[in-house]
């Protein structure tokens, strides 16, 4: 029993280190494109502080839906963040530019794209560790 619940904790760490270092790559490629983007103002290029771990969360939470099999989630959490990016730009608050909303919604892909990789990642993981309880493998 200590085991398995050894192995959860492990799992459940590695899939939040992966969440953050793969966090870095949507980050990365989203501020490169702010940082060449000519036509969008400098108040909408947004100050990125919380971006880290909101972004980690994110991530984590994409990928933790995978594995459990809760695939919804992940067009519910478009959804919201869409609708709250359209109401801003509607209230005249947030970004107009087309190029803004682009990276924006680039930005939002490659955070779908990289939880869902980990998710897969990860169940393939917990089913080969399931395999191996089921042929009382040592692990």
């Amino acid at each position: 029993m200590l085991c398995k619940i050894a192995i959860g904790v492990l799992w459940s760490v590695l899939l939040l280190i992966y969440a953050f270092i793969a966090n870095f790559i949507p980050r990365g490629i989203v501020k490169l494109m702010k940082k060449y983007a000519k036509n969008i103002s400098s108040d909408n290029r947004g100050s990125g502080e919380y971006t880290l771990p909101l972004g980690t969360i994110e991530i984590f939470s994409f990928a933790l839906s995978i594995v459990l099999g809760v695939v919804a989630f992940i067009g519910v959490w478009l959804g919201v963040r869409t609708l709250n990016r359209w109401k801003t730009k509607d209230r005249g608050e947030g970004p107009t530019e087309a190029c803004a909303i682009n990276i924006f919604l680039t930005g939002n892909l490659l955070s779908v794209l990289m939880g869902v990789l980990g998710g897969l990642f990860f169940k393939w993981l917990s089913n080969l560790w399931a395999i191996a309880d089921i042929l009382k493998i040592s692990y």
